[in-house]
């Protein structure tokens, strides 16, 4: 069973509820009370997936520079 807290300030991008915030798999996600929506901070998606696969909690991945390096 899923425990949610207010999180004060957050709203659902559909319906404008405040979003209570859970634990899921020891990723911590936002969920709509009201639309039953489930909001993801950047990088949540990716660590519920790794656990699912791996059974584990994946180590924290750096994020890859978007800038360009010159090749030559």
């Amino acid at each position: 069973m899923l425990t949610a807290k207010p999180k004060p300030k957050r709203r659902c991008p559909d319906c404008t509820e405040a979003l209570l915030e859970t634990d899921y798999r020891q990723v911590r996600i936002d969920i709509c009370p009201h639309c039953q929506g489930v909001w993801l901070d950047r990088g949540e998606l990716e660590q519920i997936v790794e656990q699912a696969l791996f059974g584990v909690m994946p180590r924290a991945h750096p994020r890859p520079s978007r800038r360009s390096t010159p090749e030559g």
